[in-house]
């Protein structure tokens, strides 16, 4: 089992169907904790996810749906700044490591990949 696909997304994917193991799989996305809260007051329940150390709360299906969908796009916002980064070096330094910069830049395009069909999934849930 890939550090992604952990036993905390296969109890989220049990939940609440969003079968995305092929865009999880090596996106550097990792599921850390879901916790089950009721509130004690007034019986209201939700649920907090941890995914790469980033906490949402969500007490629908659509919730759900929607804060995953803006953690995927901060991912993959910070993912096209690399992206710039190792271009920008590719083709501004005088003595690039052409090889290092290729490998890294596969890399990252593979999870920039990965990030547009989890967008793409996520907005089909939220349809």
């Amino acid at each position: 089992m890939t550090e992604e696909l952990n036993e905390v997304y296969n109890k989220v994917d049990a939940l609440f169907k969003i079968k995305i193991k092929t865009q999880i799989k090596g996106s550097g996305l990792i599921f850390n904790k879901i916790l089950f809260v009721k509130d004690l007051l007034d019986d209201s329940e939700c649920y907090h996810l941890v995914i790469n150390k980033k906490v949402f709360g969500f007490s629908s299906t659509n919730e759900f749906y929607y804060g995953f969908l803006k953690i995927v796009r901060v991912f993959s916002k910070e993912n096209q700044l690399e992206i710039d980064y190792y271009e920008e070096h590719k083709s501004n330094d005088l003595l690039p490591d052409i090889m290092f910069i290729d490998e890294a830049l596969e890399e990252l395009y593979d999870k920039d990949y990965k990030y547009k069909k989890l967008e793409i999934r996520l907005q089909k849930l939220l349809e």
